[in-house]
């Protein structure tokens, strides 16, 4: 079985410099299934980029190029 959370941190290590490692332990399965299959709280990260979380998350989007991934 593939590990999801690994091949979403490999693909986060692109956008945010923190090793692969501790992103995976950083994404979560959310408790509400209708909020997807995993996420990532970027509030974790609030402080650090000077955004709010939303933002970060857009801007996280924005950089990530998923669509290579075929899942």
């Amino acid at each position: 079985m593939k590990d999801f959370k690994e091949e979403i941190a490999g693909c986060l290590t692109q956008a945010i410099d923190l090793p692969k490692e501790e992103l995976q332990d950083m994404i979560e399965i959310p408790k509400d299934e209708t909020k997807g299959d995993y996420a990532l709280p970027c509030f974790r990260f609030a402080k650090q980029f000077g955004k709010s979380p939303m933002l970060i998350a857009e801007d996280l989007k924005e950089k990530l190029n998923l669509s290579r991934h075929q899942y």
